[in-house]
């Protein structure tokens, strides 16, 4: 039995925030904005924390970028915030609207990989995604609308080891998911109240990670992971 001395307040935020951070090969932090590399592959993963409680579920979702050697190059990231659907398939929608949102306005050349058969099905299809009796049409609207190209998106495989990511030749795709799963895991956990690290790279002019939808006036923060 838990006990508190008063009632214990879990409050989720309404605030759309992104933190987005850009990696050397070495690890270290390198300033500016990040924006994902148009010519390099895209991973995507969704996640959600105590998901079977409708007070305490709480919803992450991350797109990444990997350097050769399997680090981390750059990543966006996002708690959920209460105005969406906290479960791991909404994060795993925003999470491609994320590599979407942060990309080049010109489009990309590479393709985003997902282990979401959701995700994957939608990318096929704009009218399929984007069709009102679809749960994240809106989702949807938003990235095709964003810069005026549709994503390619290639499904990848989910909860596989590194060994029999060695065997089978993938090793570079099983970094990117692996990583963009423990991303959007960090933001699931994290979400009651948003706790920026650094706001020092400001926000990005273009206002590119702003979502126009959901209840109140959504807001984006840069930050250091």
């Amino acid at each position: 039995m838990l006990c508190f001395k008063s009632d214990p307040q879990h409050i989720r935020s309404d605030k759309w925030y992104v933190q987005t951070a850009t990696f050397d090969e070495d690890g270290n932090i390198v300033e500016g904005e990040c924006v994902f590399d148009g010519d390099k592959k895209l991973y995507t993963d969704g996640s959600c924390f105590r998901g079977s409680d409708p007070e305490f579920a709480s919803a992450g979702g991350a797109a990444d970028q990997i350097h050769e050697n399997g680090k981390i190059a750059r990543v966006a990231r996002i708690a959920l915030p209460r105005w969406l659907p906290q479960t791991a398939a909404a994060g795993e929608h925003v999470a491609c609207y994320l590599a979407v949102c942060f990309s080049l306005p010109i489009g990309i050349t590479s393709q985003i990989l997902s282990d979401c058969a959701s995700v994957v099905r939608s990318a096929k299809s704009r009218a399929y995604a984007v069709n009102y009796k679809r749960p994240f049409a809106g989702i949807w609207n938003m990235i095709g609308n964003k810069w005026g190209w549709w994503p390619v998106v290639t499904k990848t495989k989910a909860h596989r080891t590194k060994k029999e990511a060695e065997k089978e030749g993938d090793l570079q795709d099983w970094f990117g998911n692996d990583l963009a799963d423990v991303y959007a895991k960090k933001r699931d956990r994290g979400r009651h109240g948003p706790k920026l690290l650094s706001a020092s790279a400001g926000q990005p002019s273009n206002q590119r990670g702003v979502v126009g939808t959901g209840g109140g006036k959504p807001v984006t923060h840069m930050a250091v992971l």
